[in-house]
C-alpha cells in the first residue's frame, strides 16, 4: 500500500534551477536543492550535466544557493564564503564577497580574491574582468567610513545601530529584505581586483546582462525620496567604460534585460497603458546605436514567465528567460494552467507557436545547436503530477525524453491523487478553467468535504501540478476544488485585468465554479465546504466569508483586511494601490473601505484560521491581527498563527520546520470543522 502525503512531503522533492551552458555546449551546470527538516535548512549542490555522456554528477555541496558563471569549459566562477575566516566575516554582517574558481574536472576549489561589497549578480567580461551588481547602502557606507576599514569596529557600530530602524525613503521596506532605507543596487566593473564605480546613489539598479567583452546592459529606477516603479535603461561600453542611457523617459516598468547580439538588447517592459501595473510586458528588441526597437507582445496578452502556482519549489520562482536565434527567440510563457516553451519571430506576434506539447511547469531551459538541424532544448520541468526532472525536447516535433530520475520514486511510494478537469462556461459566457481532486481512499457513493482553493496574485494561475497543501488535505480525507477566475494570468490581458473589480467578476467566477463542482461531483458534501487562499487568495477568502455563509471553515494565509492601511503599508508602494483600487484614501476612502474585509467583520460566521509571517511586508501581519480582533469582538470564531522571522513567501521559501507546521495547522483546522 502506498503512503499518504504528510506535512513534510515537500522534503522528499529535489528542486532544480539556474541552468547555465558552457561555451562548447558540452555540459550545463545547475543547482539542486533539498529541504532538510531535521536541521531546518536547505541543502544545495552545484551539479553538472554532461551532455556528451548523458550523465549527472555533483560538483560542490553548498550551504546556500550560489551565484556562479562559467569561465571556460573547465572552470566555474563561484561566489561565496567557504573558509572559516570568510564565514566569520559574513557572520559579523560585514559586506564581503569571495571569488573562487572551481575546476569541474578535479573538483578543486581555489580561492581567488575578495571585495568589500555584497555582490548579488555578475557577468564575465573576460579573464579576471567582470560586470558586477552589488547591494549597497548609504547607511552601511557611513558605518564603514566611521570604522575606517577596521572590520571589528564596523561590527561594533553595526551592533549599536541595529537597535533602531530608519525610514527616510518610500517604500521603506521590501518583503524578504526588511527595511531598505538607503539601499541601492550599484554597478561596478571589476578588473584584476580593481573596482570602477559606474553608477551612484541616485539610481537603484535592479537587473543586468552582458554581451561577451563588448557591452553590459542594465536597468534601474531613480532612488531618492519616493521611489517609483518606472525606470531607465543603460548600456555600458566595455572598451572605454562610457555609459549611455537608452531610455531616460521613466515611462516603462522594466522587469528584465538580455543581450541579443553585438548590436541589440531585449527589454521586457510595460507602460501600463493597456492593463495597468499588472500588464504583461512588451518584448522590445532595441538597437543599441539608434535606440529604435521592434516589438513583440504588442497587445500585452502573453504572460512571459512561469506563473503556475505551487508550493514544492524553494529554489526558483517565476522565471523569465529567453534564448535568441537569428530570426526569433524561445521563451517561457504561461497559458492557462501550464507554463511552456514558445517560439516567436521578431516583430511578428502572429508567428507565435507552442513548442512544448505536454502541460506542466517549466523551471528553466537552455538551447544547444541553435539554428541547426540538431537544435535541442534541455528543460527542467514538472510533467503531470510528477516532481521536477530534466528532459530533452526536440523543438521540431515536441517529443520529450526524460534524462533524469531524481524524483520518480515519489510517485512509486506515495498516493498522489490526479486532478480531474471540470472547466465550465460561466454565466457571462466565459470559459473558466478548473479542476477537482478526490480525497484519499475515495469510495463511490460516499460524501466528502471539499475545500475551494484560491490562488494569489491575482496575476498567477493554478494548474494540475504538485501542490503540497492540496495533497496533504486530500490525504486527510478532504477533497480539493480550484480554478482560474478572471484576474488570473495566462488568458490574455483583458481576462487578467480586474483593476477596480476585486470581489466582483472574480467572486462571481469562484462561486459559480463552486456550484459547478458540486453539480458534477456528487461526492462533494455542500454542507462541509471549506475555503482557503493565500495573498490575494487570502484577501478574497476574508471578503467572501463576510458576505457568504456557505463555507463551514476558512483559512486565510498571509492576507490583507484593511485596504486603506494596506495602501501605504504594502511594500509594492502607492502605485500598486492606485492601480488596484483605482482611487486613493484621500479621493474616495469609502471605496477602499468597501473593499476591506474589516467592514464585513460583524457578519463573519465562518470559523477562520489566519496564518501569517511575522516579517511579511507585502501583506503586513497587522491585517490578520486586526480582522481576528474584529471577529472576536463580534463573537465569532478565529485564531491567528504567526511564524516568527518569516516573510510573505514562506509557504515556498520559509524555514522547513515552519513549512511543516503550517501544513499541520491547515490540516488540523479543516479536520476540526469539516469532519472528514
Amino acid at each position: 500500500m502506498k503512503k499518504q502525503v504528510g506535512p513534510d512531503f515537500f522534503e522528499k522533492n529535489i528542486n532544480f534551477s539556474s541552468m547555465k551552458l558552457n561555451s562548447s555546449e558540452s555540459a550545463f551546470a545547475f543547482v539542486s536543492a533539498k529541504a532538510n527538516v531535521a536541521e531546518d535548512r536547505y541543502d544545495h549542490e552545484l551539479m553538472l550535466y554532461d551532455i556528451e555522456k548523458s550523465e549527472v554528477r555533483s560538483l560542490l555541496k553548498l550551504e546556500r544557493k550560489p551565484i556562479f558563471e562559467w569561465m571556460d569549459d573547465d572552470r566555474i566562477l563561484i561566489l561565496g564564503a567557504f573558509e572559516e575566516a570568510d564565514k566569520e566575516t559574513e557572520d559579523k554582517g560585514i559586506p564581503i564577497t569571495v571569488f573562487s574558481y572551481l575546476d569541474v574536472n578535479t573538483g578543486v576549489l581555489e580561492r581567488a580574491f575578495e571585495i568589500n561589497h555584497e555582490v548579488t549578480d555578475l557577468r564575465v567580461i573576460g579573464e579576471d574582468r567582470f560586470l558586477v551588481l552589488t547591494a549597497e547602502s548609504t547607511i552601511r557606507k557611513a558605518w564603514l567610513d566611521e570604522a575606517n576599514g577596521d572590520r571589528d569596529k564596523y561590527a561594533e557600530i553595526k551592533k549599536r545601530e541595529d537597535r533602531v530602524i530608519i525610514a527616510d525613503e518610500y517604500p521603506f521596506y521590501s518583503d524578504g529584505s526588511g527595511f531598505i532605507a538607503g539601499d541601492r543596487g550599484r554597478i561596478y566593473v571589476l578588473d584584476g581586483g580593481n573596482l570602477t564605480k559606474i553608477t551612484n546613489d541616485s539610481l537603484n539598479v535592479l537587473g543586468i546582462d552582458s554581451f561577451g567583452d563588448k557591452y553590459g546592459v542594465f536597468y534601474g529606477v531613480p532612488a531618492e525620496g519616493y521611489q517609483k516603479n518606472q525606470g531607465m535603461l543603460y548600456v555600458l561600453n566595455y572598451e572605454d567604460l562610457k555609459l549611455r542611457c537608452l531610455d531616460e523617459t521613466c515611462e516603462y516598468i522594466y522587469s528584465k534585460v538580455q543581450a541579443v547580439d553585438e548590436h541589440k538588447v531585449m527589454a521586457m517592459r510595460s507602460d501600463g497603458m493597456l492593463h495597468g501595473e499588472y500588464q504583461d510586458e512588451y518584448v522590445d528588441i532595441i538597437d543599441i546605436a539608434s535606440g529604435d526597437y521592434t516589438r513583440n507582445n504588442e497587445n500585452a496578452d502573453w504572460n512571459l514567465k512561469d506563473n503556475v502556482i505551487m508550493d514544492m519549489n524553494y529554489n526558483t520562482d517565476g522565471l523569465s528567460k529567453f534564448a535568441f536565434l537569428d530570426e526569433g527567440c524561445y521563451f517561457i510563457m504561461t497559458a492557462g494552467g501550464s507554463s511552456d516553451i514558445y517560439y516567436a519571430e521578431y516583430d511578428d506576434d502572429e508567428s507565435l507557436r507552442r513548442v512544448t506539447l505536454k502541460d506542466g511547469k517549466i523551471f528553466d531551459f537552455v538551447v544547444t545547436d541553435k539554428g541547426k538541424d540538431e537544435e535541442r532544448i534541455w528543460l527542467m520541468a514538472m510533467r503531470g503530477m510528477r516532481a521536477t526532472e530534466i528532459y530533452l525536447l526536440d523543438p521540431a516535433t515536441g517529443n520529450e525524453e526524460p534524462k533524469t530520475d531524481f524524483n520518480g520514486w515519489i510517485n512509486e511510494e506515495y498516493e498522489i491523487p490526479e486532478p480531474e478537469e471540470i472547466s465550465f462556461v460561466n454565466s457571462d459566457g466565459i470559459w473558466i478553467e478548473g479542476w477537482v481532486m478526490k480525497p484519499a481512499g475515495y469510495v463511490e457513493g460516499k460524501k466528502y468535504p471539499a475545500v475551494l482553493h484560491i490562488h494569489g496574485g491575482p496575476d498567477c494561475a493554478y494548474g494540475p501540478v504538485l501542490m503540497q497543501e492540496r495533497l496533504a488535505l486530500c490525504a486527510a480525507g478532504i477533497g480539493a476544488i480550484f480554478c482560474n477566475p478572471r484576474g488570473s494570468e495566462g488568458r490574455g490581458g483583458d481576462f487578467g485585468d480586474i483593476r477596480g473589480k476585486w470581489m466582483t467578476v472574480d467572486y462571481q467566477d469562484l462561486m459559480e465554479f463552486t456550484d459547478h463542482a458540486i453539480e458534477v461531483c456528487e461526492w462533494i458534501d455542500e454542507d462541509r465546504l471549506g475555503i482557503a487562499g493565500g495573498s490575494y487568495g487570502g484577501i478574497m477568502t476574508n471578503m467572501i466569508i463576510g458576505v457568504n455563509h456557505r463555507f463551514k471553515a476558512a483559512i486565510s494565509d498571509r492576507s490583507s483586511a484593511d485596504s486603506i492601511a494596506d495602501f501605504l503599508l504594502c511594500d509594492l508602494g502607492v502605485a500598486c494601490g492606485v492601480d488596484t483600487y483605482q482611487t486613493t484614501p484621500w479621493e474616495d476612502p469609502m471605496k477602499l473601505w468597501d473593499q476591506s474585509a474589516l467592514k464585513y467583520a460583524p457578519d463573519i460566521r465562518t470559523p477562520v484560521l489566519f496564518i501569517h509571517g511575522e516579517n511579511d511586508y507585502r501583506c503586513p501581519v497587522v491585517n490578520s491581527l486586526m480582522l481576528h480582533g474584529a471577529i472576536k469582538y463580534f463573537g465569532g470564531i478565529s485564531k491567528v498563527i504567526i511564524f516568527k522571522g518569516e516573510a510573505h513567501g514562506f509557504s515556498r521559501k520559509g524555514k522547513p520546520k515552519n513549512r511543516v507546521r503550517r501544513i499541520e495547522e491547515m490540516v488540523k483546522w479543516f479536520r476540526k470543522w469539516l469532519r472528514p
